[in-house]
């Protein structure tokens, strides 16, 4: 069971099933469908470049990776919080890459330019894991604004690249940064929250 809230109607019929998180274990019993054992998401933490102690930059380099739906992944949260950065602390130098496709891409790029973000937000689209592998060690910062997660694969593969990670109070994600331990928490669906300085460790 990949994914908090997933159809667990005919679970009883397996000798055996499977969640990739005590978060998703947790949301399967509180919902009748009894024990399942935990096997984590794996990653090939080899394949993936370490980013450099001495990397610097002349402005903040953010990614987000995953499926363009807002309204569970939270890529209109990020760009409020872009949008606060801008306006209210007059911080330009940042860009911020979206990588992935889905069904909120005009959405998104419609409230990008509403926010008059267009000059700092790139959509990549979708790109091989081969490629995330080799970049995501290029970036400042990974965000995770997601509003509902059982896991969240490319937190764990940011936190193999050594790329500091702020990820949502939810518990798929806080689980894998050990609450606060190893990356950074804001309160989902609050874009003054997250402002990037503002998440903390809990």
């Amino acid at each position: 069971i990949h994914s908090l809230n997933n159809d667990i109607y005919s679970i009883h019929q397996y000798d055996k099933a499977i969640s990739i998180s005590f978060a998703v274990q947790k949301d399967v019993q509180m919902r009748g469908g009894g024990e399942t054992e935990i096997i984590y998401n794996g990653i090939h933490v080899d394949n993936i470049k370490i980013k450099p102690s001495h990397h610097l930059t002349d402005k903040i380099t953010i990614v987000q990776v995953g499926r363009l739906e807002h309204e569970k992944k939270g890529q209109d949260v990020l760009l409020h919080a872009l949008h606060l950065l801008h306006t209210e602390k007059n911080l330009p130098l940042f860009s911020v890459d979206f990588i992935g496709e889905g069904k909120s891409l005009s959405m998104l790029q419609a409230l990008s330019q509403e926010l008059k973000l267009n000059d700092y937000v790139r959509f990549i689209g979708n790109v091989s894991r081969e490629w995330i592998y080799e970049h995501l060690q290029t970036y400042d910062i990974f965000v995770q604004p997601s509003r509902a997660e059982g896991f969240g694969l490319t937190v764990a593969e940011a936190m193999a690249a050594q790329v500091p990670v702020i990820v949502t109070d939810n518990d798929g994600p806080s689980e894998i940064i050990c609450n606060g331990k190893y990356g950074f928490v804001f309160q989902k669906d609050n874009p003054s929250h997250l402002e990037i300085g503002r998440a903390s460790c809990r």
